[in-house]
């Protein structure tokens, strides 16, 4: 780890302040910006230190007093100043040097705007009306929602499937290729997340859900920085790691908001079966110490059919059952539901539910209960967008229970990626609480409003919950 150190007052941040916070970054891997403290001016140093912090590769912010005590702190491999201390009969520059820390002056690039280096964060929540109509349609209390909640504390929960790291890698356009009618970007960020199954896990540990991951992931950087990442968050992880195959990677090359191009890493053949037989072995260990088992389906090999077979084979030979969700998602990737019949929760879009049943032409809620009676489940949340959920399943008698629709929570989406991890995160708790089909759906729904509301999957914590709950009933 190569650390970067700027520093300076600050008490008027500007975009050459910005620029320079990029150029410094591009000379290490962690960069920390040092703001120097003026007790006369507190309330400056504070909206400094904010707007800082808001740009996205700026690593750490620490406040000092004294620039050697900030170095001995930091113990930095680089610093950088501007361009007008290079030539200055300035201390400070022989106390770096002497040090032995590598010293370099500049100011950036001047093409770069303030905008270009902004986090987008999103404008929150805002309650689309039709949520708030419904919620009192079905006389549902605040108190209600935040009961379930509450005792999401000490579920423990065991996921399953394919670990993604998602990268967002920020680019400013610069101008148009003279040799091809493209234009030229180039990257001036960038931000790592986990995905996949990872995320769904940390939605639910972050739940105050106990929480075990278990995937097939590649001997590299790549699953080492996610398992680190996921220890740190108090997550378990049983992972099989398979030297002949990437951890999958998806990375998504940004211009502001918008999307320049996806570039996913990964290998589309089936695992050897030794690994497999690892995962299975894993499976079995961890299903009779949980509550709920969440299958988190991509389709890149962890979820292979025979590890699923396996596991509900196994499931029949015990006493105690964990409550069963499933989702397995198709967008880049050819997914299946056939592979997760019969378990309790199943959380399709209406795209996968037609391809499973190949089916174009009947309306969403036949669509629904067919894929219910085809696939034995108990329970079926199907996700339509923007245009929130529809739920259906069959109780013991198979007797149906009449489908309903829950509008979307936030009329204000920033990014719609994880929307549905969210919701089987959290839908999956709910059921595992011990609460109905509905109330499921209902806080997946909740789940899912917060996850759009800002870019990235990060995963969402009790206190944001308990917002957008307050929200809805203002």
């Amino acid at each position: 780890m190569k650390i970067v150190l700027v520093f300076g007052n600050f008490k008027a941040v500007h975009l050459g302040h910005f620029r320079l916070f990029e150029y410094a970054r591009s000379l290490g891997n962690q960069l920390i910006v040092g703001i120097k403290v003026d007790e006369d001016k507190s309330a400056n140093t504070e909206f400094s230190e904010s707007l800082i912090k808001s740009i996205q590769f700026v690593g750490k912010v620490v406040k000092f007093t004294d620039i050697e005590k900030l170095l001995d702190e930091v113990e930095p491999d680089v610093v950088v100043r501007g361009q007008e201390f290079k030539n200055s009969p300035d201390q400070i520059n022989e106390l770096v040097r002497n040090r032995g820390i590598e010293l370099f002056f500049g100011s950036g690039s001047t093409h770069l705007s303030e905008a270009d280096f902004r986090e987008y964060s999103g404008a929150g929540i805002s309650v689309r009306g039709s949520f708030k109509k419904y919620i009192q349609a079905k006389d549902i209390s605040r108190e209600k929602l935040q009961e379930i909640l509450k005792n999401f504390q000490g579920i423990r929960v065991t996921v399953v499937g394919d670990l993604i790291i998602d990268e967002y890698i920020s680019c400013q356009a610069i101008g148009m290729s003279q040799e091809d009618p493209v234009v030229v970007s180039t990257p001036i960020g960038d931000s790592r997340f986990i995905g996949g199954a990872g995320i769904v896990a940390a939605h639910c540990k972050a739940m105050g859900a106990e929480v075990r991951l278990i995937s097939l992931v590649g001997d590299d950087d790549a699953s080492q920085w996610a398992e680190q990442r996921l220890s740190e968050s108090g997550i378990a992880t049983n992972f099989v790691h398979d030297s002949t195959r990437p951890t999958v990677v998806k990375q998504r090359y940004k211009n502001a908001n918008h999307t320049l191009f996806r570039l996913t890493h990964f290998r589309a053949e089936e695992p050897d079966q030794k690994y497999l037989n690892q995962l299975i072995s894993a499976i079995e260990s961890s299903i009779t110490q949980c509550d709920v088992l969440i299958f988190s389906d991509f389709s890149y090999g962890t979820l292979q059919s025979n590890v699923v077979k396996a596991t509900q084979d196994f499931l029949r030979k015990i006493s105690v059952k964990p409550i069963v969700t499933a989702d397995s998602q198709s967008s880049s990737q050819l997914g299946s539901l056939s592979k997760f019949r019969g378990v309790d929760l199943i959380t399709p879009t209406e795209y996968e539910a037609r391809v499973e049943l190949r089916n174009e032409i009947d309306g969403i809620a036949m669509l629904t209960q067919q894929l219910g009676k085809s696939l034995e489940v108990n329970s079926i949340v199907l996700k339509l967008g923007i245009d929130g959920v529809l739920i259906g399943g069959f109780q013991a008698g198979q007797e149906s229970i009449p489908t309903d629709r829950i509008p979307s929570l936030n009329e204000n989406p920033v990014d719609v990626s994880g929307a549905g991890d969210s919701l089987l995160a959290v839908g999956s708790l709910t059921i595992a609480g011990g609460y109905s089909l509905y109330e499921s759906a209902l806080m997946g729904s909740i789940a899912a409003g917060v996850q759009v509301s800002r870019r990235g999957n990060v995963p969402i914590d009790v206190s944001e919950m308990e917002e957008a709950i307050k929200s809805i009933f203002l």
